[in-house]
């Protein structure tokens, strides 16, 4: 190859590594600046990884080498690495270069296929090698020689500084990670809200991989808490053999990593991460363990805080939620609705003429009254549901996930089985054994454009107009 089809080779490359920032399109770029003036068939950009003793694909770090693979690129680092002059293999012979750059001895190439490795190198150590297939038998000279080492130096700092930009990145995307785990009890204490939400975040620092949380069940057992499935041929095995001696973990080749959670002292759960084809680096397993732990600290927590805020967010009455915790998880539901395009209703209901029951019987039954009102809302409403007391006689519940024709039929059954039930006053009147009450429900969607503060008026305004054209019926706007 002529002398400006070298320099052209250079520019190309030089342009290459420049040009693109995603490590696939570098590597297919190069493919092709190599195929285009050499006739070079394939291209790997390998790089050893001293903490985990193994190599890594540029394009592809989490790619796994078979061991034969693995054994024949060791072999390659170690001749490369140990003569002191510049030097290459072709076809499992080593060249070595000389102080005026030509090689030492002829190049000739095999007429089936030829493999190249040439160095990649930082500070006179060899850190990895570019690997080169061609097919056909043309010798090679000192010029493409020299062309070649020209590129490995040029790779070599591209891998290094992508390598080094990648760990900044990923020590910022750790830090990122860790205080919004943190964050979480700053709104909620309750592990149905919160493990979801962590599992979010560890999804969204391990993007190779696939993130899984165990939680053990009141039956002692471990059971998927989030995401909903799970490969159970890969994961189960690891579950069933949980250590309780609080030990990371980690399949034999690197695919899979266990990390168990322990709080109140004890093993509560565990994060797995599955690499499933692709190998889980070291530096991310360090930082998942640290992330792991900082799971089972706001689990922890969280137990704490629910305790003592439990008295605090109950309304002393009746048992059910307070305004203050309403107001929090509204906006928590909000949120959740807006991120993952769930359906949200909101129900509000007044009961009907209560200062009438205060006035006539007095507000110790009227206080029996809205206990009693309490107590059938919480029998009607589903688990995740959220009951709370409004204020007075008004009462709010959240419905997470709930369309509007499910709502209208919570809210219809709910103002029936008010309607229907007798509440017993025998003990507090003479004159009156049982009080027939009923209740007015407004109901209200969230809608794409709305915030929590439409959402409260649009529901108000349903519940005003309930009471207005009748009472004793459920009024959506």
């Amino acid at each position: 190859m002529n002398e400006t089809s070298n320099k052209d080779f250079i520019w190309e490359i030089s342009q290459t590594l420049s040009c693109n920032t995603l490590s696939a399109e570098i590597a297919n770029g190069l493919k092709r600046v190599f195929n285009k003036f050499y006739g070079i068939d394939e291209i790997n950009v390998i790089y050893f990884d001293e903490r985990q003793n193994s190599f890594h694909d540029f394009a592809d770090t989490s790619r796994i080498f078979e061991d034969k693979t693995e054994k024949k690129y060791k072999a390659v680092f170690e001749k490369l690495g140990f003569t002191l002059r510049p030097n290459f293999i072709l076809n499992d012979k080593t060249y070595i270069i000389d102080d005026d750059f030509h090689v030492d001895n002829e190049v000739n190439l095999k007429k089936d296929e030829n493999i190249f490795y040439f160095p990649l190198v930082q500070n006179y150590k060899c850190i990895g090698f570019i690997e080169l297939y061609k097919k056909g038998s043309k010798s090679v000279d000192n010029a493409s020689v020299k062309s070649f080492f020209i590129a490995a130096a040029a790779i070599s700092a591209m891998v290094l500084n992508k390598i080094l930009t990648n760990k900044i990145t990923k020590i910022a995307d750790f830090y990122k990670a860790q205080k919004n785990i943190a964050k979480i009890l700053e709104t909620q204490y309750e592990y149905s809200f919160l493990i979801p939400v962590i599992g979010e975040i560890l999804d969204n620092f391990a993007k190779d991989y696939f993130a899984y949380i165990f939680m053990k069940n009141d039956a002692g057992k471990f059971e998927i808490a989030w995401p909903l499935r799970y490969d159970k041929k890969r994961i189960q095995p690891m579950i069933e053999h949980i250590s309780t001696k609080n030990k990371v973990m980690v399949k034999d080749d690197y695919t899979a990593v266990l990390f168990p959670i322990y709080f109140e002292n004890a093993l509560q759960g565990a994060i797995i991460i599955d690499g499933k084809s692709r190998k889980i680096l070291q530096e991310d397993i360090d930082f998942l363990l640290q992330l792991s732990v900082q799971t089972a600290t706001t689990l922890d927590k969280a137990g704490v805080y629910a305790e003592i805020e439990k008295y605090a967010t109950q309304d002393a009455l009746t048992g059910l939620n307070n305004r203050r915790s309403l107001d929090l998880r509204i906006a928590q539901e909000v949120a959740v609705a807006k991120r993952k395009s769930l359906p949200l209703c909101v129900m509000m209901l007044d009961i009907d003429f209560f200062k009438k029951i205060n006035d006539t019987y007095g507000h110790y039954v009227g206080d029996i009254v809205l206990k009693s009102f309490a107590s059938i809302i919480k029998d009607e409403v589903r688990e995740y549901d959220f009951p709370s007391r409004y204020g007075g006689e008004e009462f709010f519940i959240i419905l997470p996930s709930t369309t509007m024709q499910e709502a209208t039929s919570v809210a219809n059954r709910l103002r029936e089985r008010i309607q229907n039930t007798p509440f017993d006053i025998s003990k507090f009147s003479n004159d009156v054994k049982e009080l027939n009450i009923t209740t007015s429900v407004g109901l209200a969607e969230l809608l794409p454009e709305m915030d929590v503060k439409k959402l409260y008026v649009k529901v108000d305004k349903a519940l005003y107009e309930a009471k207005k054209t009748g009472r004793n019926k459920v009024v959506v706007l």
